[in-house]
């Protein structure tokens, strides 16, 4: 052998072990996961999260991207911005998607395909952003889409097969940010417009009326689950509003709920941050609230996910407290909150990567990275299989 070639087969030699042997080891000891893709055939292990979406059928223990089926020309999601269950069939789900429409599955998320709209009011290119089923009748359902810079209802008698236009929006650049049908109520539809107006139509949106206008616009509705009359209306600037008679008169939660977010303004190390190498800072200066959660065993008790943490109401958002064993500050803002739908003590919180778990009512936690490097920004419970989580991360 050449005497000159010696070192080249060394060096060689010298990065092969330093790729194969010594980086997963570095990579693991910092808690960077070592996985095979869906792509690679490995038996186990989680895929790149198609459009954002990952779904565990064991509680969290493992993850996986589910499989979205190409039909023709259908293009893939590129976004998941919705996803509902169906309420009376646990295997049936409908996702809403950006660029991509609606899209359905049959077996508990596990795969998707796309639907066609065979009256052709829903375009195959519409962004979807909400999408409610009746719970008495669910297959009557309705959608918020985005197409051509506006904002849009659809209404299906038949489960998605197909849909009618029922509201479009008066200008350009408005959207329908948030919709709600009450149960057993089919005709009656409340959507929310990006410029604080909340609307209603109870003729299955042939007339709409003005139920307020906001000074901001209502990011998400909330209803109690046995008394469908009170709601709550979160805002994009953190306000919260409540009713009891479905709008006719609101009452404002808001300074009780910035004053819960400015108690505590010093740096919390969360328990698991040391181990995660996450670190944990309160501030006093309000943020926008991101998402409102109402028990589905008591009604009375809400959840309130915001940039300084988790907030808790006992007596239907009058009065609200930090669970101050989970403070999660400006560098990684809480994304969700999740109540088991049986278990009532049992509670799921995403904030960035993190998934955050407590069986006791919030007394301790448990955390899980989830994989990816994108943050959650919605998790979902399966109310009918709660065994099923699904992970909505941003794009």
């Amino acid at each position: 052998m050449n005497i000159k070639i010696v070192p080249i087969l060394l060096a060689i030699l010298f990065a092969f072990i330093i790729l194969v042997v010594v980086l997963p080891l570095i990579l693991s000891f910092f808690g960077v996961p070592i996985l095979p893709s869906r792509d690679s055939g490995g038996s186990t292990g989680v895929g790149s999260p198609q459009a954002g979406l990952l779904r565990s059928a064991d509680k969290g223990g493992e993850w996986q991207a589910p499989q979205f089926v190409r039909e023709g020309r259908a293009a893939l999601p590129a976004e998941i911005l919705d996803v509902v269950f169906h309420p009376q069939d646990a295997n049936i789900l409908f996702a809403g998607t950006k660029s991509s429409a609606l899209w359905k599955s049959e077996d508990q998320g596990a795969t998707w395909k796309k639907v066609i709209d065979r009256a052709g009011a829903l375009d195959a290119h519409s962004d979807v952003v909400k999408i409610a089923l009746n719970r008495t009748r669910p297959k009557v359902m309705y959608v918020a889409a985005y197409l051509d810079n506006r904002g849009r209802v659809l209404r299906s008698e038949d489960g998605g097969e197909t849909f009618s236009q029922v509201y479009l929006v008066t200008e350009n650049r408005l959207e329908v940010l948030d919709i709600y049908t009450p149960p057993g109520m089919t005709d009656t539809i409340t959507a929310a417009i990006s410029d604080g107006r909340l609307i209603e139509s109870r003729d299955g949106g042939k007339r709409w009326r003005i139920v307020r206008a906001f000074s901001q616009p209502v990011a998400q509705i909330a209803v109690n689950p046995v008394f469908e009359g009170e709601q709550y209306a979160l805002t994009a600037g953190g306000g919260l509003f409540k009713t009891f008679d479905r709008g006719e008169i609101w009452a404002d939660l808001t300074s009780a709920v910035q004053e819960a977010r400015r108690r505590t303004s010093q740096v919390i190390e969360h328990p698991f941050s040391r181990r995660q190498g996450i670190g944990f800072l309160t501030s006093p200066r309000p943020r926008a609230s991101f998402s409102i959660v109402i028990s589905p065993h008591d009604p009375a008790r809400l959840y309130l996910a915001t940039r300084e943490g988790l907030l808790s109401s006992s007596d239907g958002g009058f009065g609200w407290q930090k669970v101050e064993t989970l403070l999660v500050g400006l560098e990684t803002p809480l994304g969700d909150v999740a109540v088991h739908p049986t278990l009532p003590n049992s509670l799921l919180v995403a904030a960035g990567q993190n998934l955050y778990e407590s069986t006791d009512g919030g007394v301790s936690w448990s955390v899980e990275v989830l994989p990816g490097r994108s943050s959650i920004k919605r998790i979902l419970i399966h109310p009918l299989a709660p065994e099923v989580i699904f992970a909505l991360l941003e794009q």
